[in-house]
């Protein structure tokens, strides 16, 4: 958890001071308000039509937060958070690098990143705790990783999910495996892409964080509940294929591929379950 403002952290600023500060950081902040819409456009602008609903859909939530939040939001009080100062120019550096270099994802991140650190470092830390769950949200307005990292995540899953159901179904079934694809009774399938579990992982840690939004806990909370989030996509993509694979060998690869396409609508309702009664549990 970040820290509160104690004495030994935070000092308050002068009129002066805090003019000059906030001057400089509104020059610096604006022309980068419009850079980061700007580049965020163009990148959804070259994306398919489903893969930009997610980003305009959080950018639609994030203005329903920002109005909620602000109407919960403690009293004001101007002073000066060291650890926010440090945090702020952290951000900065990692801006400067994702710009320099050309790295969208982490020049949207660190923009991100200092509006929450400018606010940690002039309102202090009870305030920009209030405000974390809006920004740990915003972060779902980014668009999805490069095609080559998403292809690398996507392969290890594919990989990890065949090898689990595979060495679960040889217990109960003779099977035989090599990487991705598996056969079952002379039947042959292959874990795709779009079965990797990714798409379940990733939606599973946007309504993590979208729960956040509309009932704040802690972030040591949210954190556990994105780590279990990426291990439950990870379990329940498993089980749905060695479910597939015993389906296939006791009656047809038809049914197999049915129940692969179906079970998903009893699967993900089980994850959202299984994170429910954790976040209930981290809060006893």
């Amino acid at each position: 958890m970040v820290s509160t403002n104690t004495p030994a952290e935070s000092t308050t600023l002068q009129p002066k001071g805090l003019r000059l500060w906030l001057a400089l950081w509104a020059i610096i902040l604006a022309p980068l308000c419009f850079r980061v819409s700007v580049t965020w456009y163009e990148c959804l602008s070259r994306m398919q039509f489903s893969d930009c609903v997610l980003p305009v859909a959080a950018c639609a939530i994030l203005v329903f937060g920002v109005f909620r939040f602000t109407k919960t939001a403690p009293t004001f009080a101007v002073c000066c958070s060291r650890s926010g100062l440090l945090f702020l120019s952290l951000m900065s550096a990692l801006n400067v690098f994702g710009t320099y270099f050309h790295f969208s994802r982490l020049f949207w991140f660190s923009a991100i990143g200092m509006f929450a650190g400018l606010l940690w470092a002039f309102a202090g830390g009870k305030y920009f705790r209030h405000w974390l769950p809006v920004f740990l949200f915003s972060l779902t307005a980014i668009p999805g990783a490069p095609a080559s990292a998403e292809s690398h995540l996507s392969t290890s899953l594919q990989l990890l999910s065949a090898k689990m159901a595979t060495g679960l179904a040889s217990l109960f079934i003779p099977v035989t495996a090599s990487g991705t694809v598996f056969c079952v009774n002379n039947s042959t399938f292959e874990v795709a892409p779009a079965c990797s579990g990714l798409p379940m992982m990733s939606t599973l840690m946007f309504f993590v964080l979208l729960w956040n939004v509309f009932d704040p806990t802690k972030l040591r909370v949210v954190l556990q509940l994105i780590a279990i989030a990426a291990v439950v996509a990870l379990a329940m993509n498993g089980l749905r294929l060695f479910l597939m694979a015993l389906v296939a060998h006791w009656h047809s690869m038809e049914a197999a591929l049915s129940m692969h396409t179906n079970i998903e609508f009893l699967l993900f309702p089980s994850a959202m379950f299984l994170l429910w009664k954790y976040r209930r549990f981290a809060h006893v």
